[in-house]
């Protein structure tokens, strides 16, 4: 009897260290997003990105309820994901990852047009690598636009050397080439941060770039 007992005593061990060695390679997910007052939506629809199949899968549709809609669940792994709302075609991509997410999206607006997007996302290692890689885009991006602004004005001022020319065109390239090397580095990573980024920055690489750079 007492070798019986020890058996299934043993047995509930094992068991019990499946269940947990199984539990170690879930993600289990909250996430939230709210829009702001300019964004009108009333139900949004979460999509989960399988890599290695290249299939996407619905995870659900919710309504918006105060602006704000949520998703719980549990994936396989960490996976690309996005949003959508039901009044607007583009995708919100991010990052579904063990523990708490959170999204904020408003618009900013000057005469009834869209100037531009408040894009925020929160938590996760993978989201704030995402999140990190987006501002230093915005930020170069925005860098290579005052130059062009300047060029324009030097050169509608008559004001125009070669000299100036120069250096605003090779300011302008080493931007160019910073942006290139850091995604071009995010998208060889191949986690789901650079699967994300190769959907959406892909054909922004300039094949010479990748030659002179492989």
């Amino acid at each position: 009897m007492k070798q019986i007992i020890t058996f299934i005593g043993l047995l509930m061990i094992l068991t019990s260290c499946a269940n947990e060695s199984t539990d170690v390679n879930k993600n289990y997910y909250d996430f939230n997003c709210t829009i702001g007052g300019e964004m009108k939506a009333d139900s949004a629809t979460l999509y989960a990105v399988e890599p290695d199949y290249g299939s996407i899968r619905i995870l659900g549709t919710k309504a918006l309820k105060d602006k704000s809609v949520s998703f719980s669940g549990e994936t396989n792994r960490a996976l690309p994901a996005f949003l959508k709302f039901n009044n607007d075609k583009e995708p919100y991509f991010f990052v579904l990852e063990d523990g708490n997410i959170s999204m904020n999206i408003s618009y900013v607006r000057k005469d009834s047009v869209v100037c531009y997007k408040i894009f925020q996302l929160q938590g996760g290692i993978y989201n704030n690598s995402y999140f990190s890689y987006l501002r230093q885009r915005h930020n170069i991006m925005n860098a290579k636009k005052a130059i062009w602004q300047k060029y324009k004005k030097i050169a509608a001022d008559s004001a125009m050397t070669d000299s100036i020319e120069k250096k605003l065109f090779a300011r302008h390239k080493l931007l160019t080439d910073s942006l290139q090397n850091l995604t071009v580095k995010k998208i060889k990573a191949g986690d789901p941060v650079g699967n994300i980024i190769l959907t959406r920055f892909g054909n922004t690489i300039n094949k010479e770039f990748i030659k002179k750079n492989n």
